[in-house]
């Protein structure tokens, strides 16, 4: 072969060197892009993973929120459905106590009643024994009274009597 072909494949070999060193680094270039790209996939798919992981953990936190909430608003329903029971049986007592405060009070109103009345019949007996006490001193001193006019009527008719057979016999005297 000749110097010139020789030349000839030594200027094709560096021209190829050349295209090939050129090629190698685009490829090389390309490769590192399509790394990068491929790591920035990886990593945007684990990212992805990572966030549909959070949402699935959320989706489940979510639920398991939801169902407490259900469970809260129905003790909530239970609570206010007790305590208005309670407020319901609350205003029955007071009602049921104010009735029973009312009926004391006039009981208490009636047994002062009672009370004044029965003070007015003692101090009405007092009074009436007071005057019966009066009365059987005066009807006593009335008996007596009378059994001194009996003595007396007995004795004026027995001294009557006596003045009379007196008479008769100072009247039969002087006749005779």
């Amino acid at each position: 072969m000749s110097d010139e072909t020789t030349d000839r494949l030594t200027q094709l070999q560096a021209e190829l060197n050349a295209v090939l060193a050129e090629r190698l680094t685009a490829l090389t270039a390309a490769v590192r892009g399509t790394e990068a790209t491929s790591r920035r996939i990886l990593g945007a798919e684990l990212e992805l993973a990572r966030h549909q992981d959070d949402k699935a953990r959320l989706d489940a936190e979510l639920h398991a929120l939801s169902a407490e909430l259900g469970a809260a608003r129905d003790r909530t329903v239970a609570v206010r459905a007790e305590a208005e029971a309670t407020a319901a049986r609350a205003a029955t007592q007071r009602a049921e106590l104010e009735r029973i405060e009312a009926d004391i009070r006039e009981a208490d109103a009636e047994a002062e009643r009672n009370r004044r009345r029965v003070s007015a019949l003692q101090a009405e007996a007092e009074s009436i024994r007071d005057e019966n006490t009066a009365l059987k001193t005066k009807v006593r001193t009335l008996e007596e009274n009378i059994q001194q006019l009996r003595a007396i009527k007995a004795e004026m008719m027995a001294s009557l009597t006596e003045l009379t057979a007196q008479m008769s016999t100072l009247s039969s005297e002087r006749v005779g």
